[in-house]
């Protein structure tokens, strides 16, 4: 814990109405010298004591400094007055951010003590990484803000702090999700995902997760996977069922393709993508309606063939797939009637 102690002095070098004074110490309590630090009106380098005193104009009663690349500022507070200050340097540490996909003015702010902050403005790009050389060990206060002045706006986001490692994406409206049996009890031991984000269970088959832009929400109960439905933020107020069935169709990718390490079914007007992976051969499917389905193939160490046309034409009721390189396959499933359960067989396309 960080803290802020006072020690009382007496004559003309205490706080006052126009005057901050105040000792830098470290996690340790010993003095820091070399410190320049500053208010809007003047700025003094501290000596070997650690001591600086400053002139304040009110209500610009503040004074801030530089530490190792972070930045800290601290309040003149009502407690202050009489008194010499004393600023605890928090403990640090080297801090991985992972960066908000959304460009935005990126801060991160630990409150220390009354009155007295750390702040940090990680060089983000979204989707990178930064660095925070020397971070407060403590789960920081993310802001990340667009626009100026009037017209600036606080984007909600989801943060995960620990282990060195602070992870940033930006968050939204959360979308309540049902799993619902289509036959037998509610299903057991559910993983649902809302795009690459983990559901949060909320009991009775239900689950809840934040949906900042359009996702595919996916559900695997029981190693079978949901009926996957496409969902946007303003569906926060809805409830989003995913219909499950305890033993769904599968497709035999034996033939066409043994060495399948992961498969994508795609619903065209839908706009639902889910990514399986094969197990002795077989993809278990979710019960799927009457519609046109792409099917996308890689082997190990190949990416998704995402620039191929699938084939024109199939049977109803069979894959049809076409060689769009090595390992990689793009296929074609037509659907004429819901699709429950059964086998559904593949082959290459003439």
């Amino acid at each position: 814990m960080i803290l802020l102690t006072m020690m009382a002095c007496g004559g003309d070098t205490v706080t006052t109405e126009t005057t901050l004074v105040g000792k830098i110490v470290d996690s340790s309590g010993a003095p820091v010298s070399g410190v320049l630090v500053q208010s809007i009106e003047d700025g003094h380098t501290t000596g070997s004591d650690g001591g600086f005193r400053l002139k304040v104009e009110p209500p610009n009663r503040f004074v801030h400094f530089t530490s190792k690349g972070t930045w800290y500022r601290r309040n003149g507070v009502a407690s202050d007055e009489g008194k010499v200050f004393e600023l605890t340097l928090p403990e640090v540490a080297e801090l991985a951010v992972q960066c908000p996909d959304v460009a935005c003015d990126l801060a991160l702010v630990w409150e220390l003590s009354e009155g007295f902050e750390a702040q940090f403005r990680p060089a983000c790009e979204p989707g990178g990484t930064a660095e925070v050389p020397a971070a407060p060990t403590s789960a920081p206060t993310v802001r990340c803000t667009q626009g100026k002045n009037r017209d600036q706006r606080l984007l909600p986001m989801d943060v995960e702090y620990g282990d060195g490692k602070l992870s940033i994406r930006q968050g939204g409206a959360e979308v309540r999700i049902e799993v619902r049996a289509k036959e037998g009890p509610i299903p057991e031991d559910c993983a649902v995902r809302v795009g690459d984000r983990v559901a949060k269970p909320a009991g009775m088959g239900f689950w809840t997760a934040p949906v900042p832009s359009g996702a595919t929400a996916a559900a695997v109960c029981q190693g079978v996977p949901a009926q996957p439905v496409w969902v946007l933020p303003e569906q926060a107020s809805e409830t989003v069922v995913l219909h499950w069935r305890p033993e769904g169709p599968s497709l035999d990718m034996s033939q066409v393709a043994p060495w399948a390490e992961e498969v994508v079914l795609t619903g065209g007007a839908a706009g639902w993508s889910l990514p399986m992976a094969p197990q002795n051969g077989r993809v278990q499917l979710p019960p799927l309606k009457p519609e046109v389905y792409q099917i996308l193939v890689r082997g190990s160490g190949t990416e998704l063939p995402l620039a191929v046309s699938a084939p024109t034409s199939s049977a109803a009721g069979t894959a049809v797939f076409a060689e769009a390189g090595a390992e990689q396959l793009v296929g074609r499933l037509e659907v004429k009637a819901p699709l429950g359960t059964g086998e559904v067989p593949a082959e290459m396309a003439p």
